[in-house]
């Protein structure tokens, strides 16, 4: 039975210390005898967008720069598929997108986020960039869907994905959550049933996972978190505010 690692991630803005971490991570899941590791949103780039075309794109990353080809490296030297968020540039242009691997290091499944809640409102939309294809594909691991943050809440969009039958939905997220002593109970009780809600539209599972940040900004934190849902309920999760792996079996 294949085995999938949801790796929680600290909110890291260097690329290069981003990526050492994403192969500390990866060392992990393959020792693990992982088949597969998902990276939430933002993994490599981060989520600070300024609205300023030269500082953004150049802390974002292309198809061809030298950090995902080490990672295709990666992925076939511990022959795992790697899932990752990031902030990608294509001639001068940024998208916020998602990259699958194959074990073999070739892409699966490569999407960009097609709602627009990641967009500063200084943002030039003809250089910051959503996308218009659904994030859908055939994979070693059956047929894969990803939404990216809101795209879940998109109506037609999530029915759209629905409709192309997938085996498993990925979810990957940067979601700040208001910070106090009970966060935990407050996201469980009051934020995450709408998301459950959501997921129930879905006949395959669903696999979570947030971005990771212990800096308090107006009263907000990226809080992290990992949940692996079926039939619209929790099978296996990952408690807030706390960085790691959790190990999901894969029908």
């Amino acid at each position: 039975m294949p085995k999938l690692a949801l790796a929680v991630f600290p909110l890291i803005e260097d690329l290069d210390v981003a990526y050492q971490k994403m192969v500390e991570y990866i060392d992990q899941a393959a020792e693990a005898n992982c088949s597969l590791i998902v990276f939430p949103e933002a993994t490599l780039g981060g989520i600070d967008i300024q609205g300023k075309p030269e500082a953004d794109i150049s802390k974002s990353v292309a198809l061809d720069s030298a950090y995902i080809e080490k990672l295709r490296g990666y992925a076939r030297k511990h022959n795992i598929g790697v899932g990752f968020g990031f902030l990608e540039s294509e001639k001068n242009r940024i998208f916020d997108s998602f990259l699958l691997l194959n074990p073999d290091g070739e892409t699966s499944l490569h999407y960009r986020r097609i709602s627009p809640g990641w967009l500063t409102s200084n943002a030039d939309q003809d250089i910051y960039r959503c996308g218009k294809d659904l994030g859908i594909a055939h994979t070693p691991w059956g047929k894969i869907a990803v939404l990216i943050c809101g795209d879940l809440f998109m109506e037609e969009l999530a029915k759209e994905t629905a409709a192309q039958k997938p085996d498993l939905v990925l979810h990957i997220l940067a979601r700040a959550y208001p910070f106090g002593t009970d966060i935990q109970r407050q996201w469980d009780e009051l934020e995450f049933p709408w998301y459950l809600s959501e997921y129930a539209k879905f006949d395959a599972p669903v696999a979570v996972v947030n971005v990771l940040d212990g800096r308090i900004e107006d009263g907000h934190v990226y809080c992290g978190g990992a949940w692996y849902v079926k039939d619209g309920k929790p099978v296996a999760s990952k408690e807030l505010m706390t960085p790691g792996l959790l190990f999901v079996d894969l029908p």
